[in-house]
């Protein structure tokens, strides 16, 4: 009778996995949440959220997408950031017509292990 292997499909998966894992690009932002403190209804903020492919493979950013209109980003479109690389994404929040606590979001979709990265912007936009 042979003998039966210890590995069973489930850990055998798991391992190719792992090491799928370990060459995938990550992307690590300087800092992925803005407070903008406070402004008047009408004004303009333009954050800059630097990021770094810290991962073993090539990064790519297939999307951005604001929660609202009012918020505007700007990636790398169809470029590859190389392994050590850097980038910028740039976030433009139109605070005409809103007032009150605001909070904005961007979803990334990118090619890294979780594949969704939100980056976010609050602060309080005062009634003119």
């Amino acid at each position: 009778r042979p003998p039966r292997s210890t590995l069973s499909s489930s850990s055998a998966a798991s391992d190719v996995y792992k090491r799928q894992e370990s060459v995938l690009p990550i992307i690590n932002f300087d800092f992925d949440t803005y407070d903008f403190g406070e402004v008047s209804e009408g004004e303009i903020v333009e954050v800059d959220y630097t990021f770094k492919n810290t991962g073993k493979s090539n990064l790519i950013i297939y999307d951005a997408s604001a929660s609202c209109g009012c918020t505007v980003p700007d990636y790398p479109k169809d470029k590859e950031i190389q392994p050590g690389e850097s980038g910028v994404i740039k976030a433009r929040f139109d605070s005409s017509g809103q007032t009150g606590k605001q909070v904005k979001s961007i979803t990334l979709t990118t090619n890294t292990e979780n594949s969704k990265k939100i980056i976010r912007m609050s602060g309080f936009v005062i009634n003119k």
